[in-house]
């Protein structure tokens, strides 16, 4: 009877089941989750207290060597016609490494030092001549007054045997004239007689006192003949002395235009070349560097150029995450470094000798490097000077909760 109220589809309906056990599941108890709500409560909290977290400042900086850098430069403008070196290479101090050409040509192709090279070395040529003229002519000299001296000896010798002679002749005269004299005074001979002997006693005097005064003009010429043969060898040291100085005038007037025209550079110091941004043949201003030389063996060091608000908490000791720019962090990593030295003292932009150009005033931070050396492309690199780089240095390092708590201490200083 029941069956014919309902339909057969709806009767197999009723008798389908669930496929499967049926489990009956019951919640945590309360305690549990209550305990692990407090587990995760106190992780937060002491999370909060204990974990810190550091505010960071990237700054920009260079590779420096420690020791001694040498930057080399023309000292005047002009073109490079010889470059002896490359990067890489070792030079030793006073080592030529390059020529520079300062000679401008006049219009035509002329030269002026050139025409000036000319005179200079004509007039070292005459002054030479002049030189060895000097040599024959102290020569010459020199003969000379020894045969003056000579003759002036023989005829003070003729002229003494004639004074001696004219001494007898004077004393012969002078007997005649006494002995005339005491005759006159007898009477027995007349005054004119008198008077001729007393000339001629008187012509004998006289040319015995020309013979005197003849001998001693001798003695003065030979006198004077000695004199200057004696100075001879001094004058003419002095004379040479003078000729040589004005050759040596004359070389170093040729120097002087010759390093007008070029000069050559030569390493300042011992090391290895560097940075070479020069290529023979070009011109140079003199104010970039040719190239630089770092000492063997010198160790890099990073130096950063930190601003006023990077600077407070910076300090010596202080690990330094460092990122060269030629070698991309993404690809190469990052490097480390730690703070040797700080400067005290604030550096305007343009007193600041780097290869980044600055905007604000700077304090300098000296970094050690931990790596010297990159592996990259399969090879080991040094680090070279000048290559930039960024670094991050920590400016505040404090926990979480002071930063959740500081918007409250930031209320309460206003307050």
């Amino acid at each position: 009877m029941s069956s014919s109220l309902f339909r057969p589809e709806a009767l197999d309906h009723r008798r389908q089941r669930l496929e499967g056990e049926v489990t009956l599941t019951r919640s945590l108890p309360l305690s549990v989750t209550t305990g692990l709500l407090t587990v995760i409560t106190i992780a937060i909290v002491l999370w909060a207290v204990l974990g810190h977290y550091s505010r960071t400042e990237t700054v920009s900086g260079s590779l420096t060597p420690e020791g001694m850098l040498s930057k080399v430069y023309a000292d005047k403008p002009g073109q490079l016609v010889w470059l002896g070196v490359k990067d890489g290479d070792i030079v030793r101090q006073g080592q030529p490494i390059a020529t520079i050409r300062t000679e401008q040509n006049l219009e035509g192709g002329a030269s002026p030092d050139t025409e000036r090279l000319a005179s200079v070395a004509e007039q070292a040529q005459l002054t030479a001549r002049e030189l060895g003229y000097e040599d024959d002519r102290a020569g010459k000299e020199r003969a000379r007054l020894t045969r003056l001296i000579g003759d002036l000896g023989a005829e003070r010798a003729q002229m003494t045997s004639q004074t001696d002679l004219q001494k007898q002749a004077v004393a012969s005269t002078r007997q005649s004239f006494d002995a005339m004299t005491a005759l006159v005074d007898k009477g027995f001979e007349t005054r004119t007689e008198y008077e001729q002997r007393r000339q001629v006693w008187l012509a004998a005097s006289t040319q015995l006192q020309a013979l005197i005064q003849q001998i001693a003009q001798l003695d003065e010429r030979r006198s004077e003949a000695e004199a200057d043969l004696g100075k001879l060898p001094s004058d003419h040291a002095g004379k040479v002395a003078d000729l040589h100085n004005s050759l040596d005038t004359l070389d170093q007037r040729r120097i002087d235009i010759q390093g007008a025209r070029a000069f050559t550079i030569t390493a300042p110091i011992a090391g290895r070349v560097t940075s070479v941004q020069a290529t023979a043949g070009r011109s140079t201003d003199g104010r970039q560097p040719l190239f630089t030389i770092v000492p063997q063996g010198s160790v890099m060091q990073a130096t950063l150029y930190a601003p006023s608000r990077a600077i407070g908490m910076a300090r010596v000791g202080q690990p330094v995450r460092l990122m060269y720019d030629a070698f991309p962090y993404q690809r190469f990593g990052t490097f480390t470094g730690h703070i040797v030295r700080i400067s005290h003292s604030v550096l305007a932009p343009d007193e600041v000798d780097a290869p980044i150009k600055l905007q604000d005033p700077v304090y300098e931070v000296h970094v050690a490097l931990d790596r010297q050396l990159i592996d990259a492309f399969g090879e080991v690199l040094p680090l070279e000077p000048g290559m930039t780089l960024s670094a991050d240095v920590i400016l505040d390092r404090r926990s979480f909760l002071d930063w959740i708590l500081e918007p409250i201490h930031a209320a309460e200083a206003r307050a």
